[in-house]
């Protein structure tokens, strides 16, 4: 299968003769998102295949947020302990983790409270953090957002309490040490690319109440050996479990009406 970066390669043989055929097939261009990665100052795309960024731009002042990602600029700036930036949402009575400001620690709890106003939720401020080590996500939170740890080599584990209801896309991508998730009863869907590339996951317990595995979830994960499917399950997309050369038997429930 060609990629962005490397070129493909597709073999016929021929039934009756048995004589083969190999034809090279190019590398084609990058694939970028349409969704943005941000941080406190500029936001980018990147391309859904191989990571590479482009488009890296500042944010475009429109009132509270920018114009082009979306990013919510911070009203109020913590200065207690861990140095983390949080901004105060529409509603007035909770915040938002936007960016991990000036903290530097490698196991990182995200507070259930600021200001005596909880956290409700958190942007991609994690991602491509590759001195994170490990993440706690309080109760006050139902959604794991796109690309909420992508690119974090070194996280190792992620406690995801009951309160998730929603992980976003590519929420763990290219996490290639993290090694096991506990994924919530409330999580009805796994997403495009949301553990792909994931190289040290051995085996995944998938929730009852699942009912669809998208595209590319689990692609990638070189030493997957297990996954346990649950009897809610009712559809597994194409290339789910691409590459997964581990993977050598998975049993299907019987509800199941797409693969």
């Amino acid at each position: 299968k060609a990629t962005c970066n490397n070129e493909g390669l597709k073999r016929r043989l021929c039934k009756v003769c048995g004589a083969k055929e190999e034809e090279t097939i190019s590398a084609h261009d990058h694939t970028y998102s349409t969704n943005f990665l941000f941080d406190s100052s500029t936001h980018w795309n990147f391309c859904t295949e191989c990571g590479i960024k482009a488009n890296d731009n500042n944010h475009v002042e429109g009132g509270l947020n920018c114009n082009i990602c979306g990013f919510r600029f911070p009203t109020t700036i913590s200065g207690e302990g861990n140095g983390m930036i949080f901004a105060l949402n529409d509603d007035e009575v909770s915040y938002t983790l936007i960016d991990l400001g000036t903290c530097r620690d490698t196991d990182i709890e995200i507070p259930s409270e600021y200001n005596g106003k909880p956290v409700v939720a958190f942007n991609s401020c994690f991602a491509g953090k590759t001195n994170i080590t490990s993440v706690v996500i309080p109760n006050t939170i139902k959604n794991i957002p796109n690309n909420a740890f992508k690119n974090c080599d070194n996280l190792v584990s992620v406690i995801i309490p009951d309160s998730v209801e929603n992980i976003g896309e590519y929420a763990f991508y290219e996490c290639g040490k993290l090694r096991s998730i506990n994924i919530p009863s409330g999580v009805s869907v796994i997403k495009y690319g949301t553990f792909s590339r994931c190289h040290s996951l051995s085996s995944v317990v998938l929730p009852e109440g699942l009912s669809s595995i998208f595209t590319w979830a689990f692609s990638g994960c070189s030493i997957l050996k297990t996954v346990v499917l649950p009897s809610s399950l009712q559809r597994i997309e194409s290339n789910a479990f691409e590459y997964c050369p581990q993977l050598n038997r998975i049993s299907l429930p019987k509800n199941i009406y797409y693969i």
